[in-house]
């Protein structure tokens, strides 16, 4: 299996966050540790946790590094508020599905920490900060830490090869970030 690169405090190395660069460095140091646990694991159940804790940990690194990537090139967050809502019926038109309204749509800024991490990688990949190969890339990463909530969780277990897929993702997004910041 891939293991993360450049673990020798150059990972980051673009990153002016001090803190956030030590804590993405930490995270990926425990990826490792976790890495190696895993091999050494005899019951499958018990690597597949350890493989779902290692995919929950390289999208935690992967959202904190678009969320300084958005707020380092500083892009416009915006979201959409909606207002005075009012249900409207028309002769002739009809809705299939919900209900037809009448609203006032507002666009606000949005904070940098109420970013979702879907809007993150769409926003990169609209300012054309990444790829739509890593975009896709990062949006299988992100459905496979949606897919890990204990409840509910059903046959979405995290193999060795989703890990690896993680791995790559990471690499190819610090590769990336690397190259358009540094």
């Amino acid at each position: 299996m891939t293991e993360p690169q450049g673990l020798n405090g150059q990972t980051f190395s673009f990153i002016t966050d001090v803190a956030l660069r030590e804590d993405l460095e930490d995270a990926l140091l425990f990826v490792a540790y976790l890495i190696d646990l895993a091999q050494q694991v005899a019951e499958e159940r018990y690597r597949e946790e350890i493989h779902r804790v290692i995919v929950l940990y390289l999208a935690a690194v992967v959202e904190a590094l678009c969320l300084f990537v958005l707020e380092h090139k500083q892009i416009p967050l915006e979201r959409e508020e909606y207002k005075n809502i009012l249900p409207v019926s028309l002769p002739g038109v009809s809705v299939a599905q919900g209900e037809l309204i009448l609203a006032v749509r507002k666009r606000k800024s949005s904070n940098i920490a109420d970013v979702p991490f879907v809007q993150s990688i769409d926003l990169l990949s609209k300012h054309k900060i990444i790829s739509p190969s890593l975009k896709r890339q990062l949006t299988t990463l992100r459905g496979h830490r949606n897919s890990q909530h204990l409840y509910g969780r059903g046959r979405n277990r995290i193999s060795r090869e989703d890990v690896a897929s993680a791995l790559r993702a990471l690499e190819l997004f610090q590769q990336n970030v690397a190259k358009k910041l540094g």
